[in-house]
């Protein structure tokens, strides 16, 4: 915190915490103009692979949840309830590297025609943004050493 507001990227939170909110963005330390002043916007992320009975809850019982966990690391306990902009349901949002998933993929990169590459976050190497720009950059020196 600085001068009482959240500050840096966000959170993320070990499952050993026995949250059900898995990380909070701080989205007005990044983006400012995004929240009135003395407001905090935070994005949330609760469920996940481990825990997917949560999209079976309504709107109001994640806000509950999530505002819980909140107050439990983030927020003073007599803090205002929260505005709540919208709330997503991503059923499929982070894929799963279950056991199998890699050779399962390099079975699929062995059947690909000749001059076909596969880039994406379920492809393997890592699923964030910048994992799937290296994954595209090698895929393009393949293309590129292939003609």
């Amino acid at each position: 915190m600085v001068d009482g507001r959240l500050s840096g990227f966000g959170v993320l939170i070990p499952r050993s915490c026995k949250m059900e909110t898995l990380g909070f963005q701080f989205i007005s330390s990044l983006f400012p103009s995004r929240a009135p002043a003395g407001q905090e916007s935070l994005l949330a992320y609760i469920g996940g692979a481990q825990n997917p009975g949560v999209a079976k809850l309504s709107e109001e019982e994640v806000v509950l949840r999530v505002d819980a966990d909140a107050r439990r690391i983030l927020l003073k306990p007599d803090a205002a309830k929260p505005t709540v902009l919208s709330c997503r349901l991503w059923p499929h949002a982070i894929p799963q590297y279950n056991q199998g998933h890699a050779a399962a993929m390099e079975s699929i990169r062995k059947d690909l025609p000749s001059g076909v590459v596969m880039a994406s976050n379920f492809a393997g190497g890592g699923i964030s943004l910048g994992d799937c720009v290296v994954r595209a950059k090698k895929c393009a020196q393949e293309l590129g050493s292939s003609s």
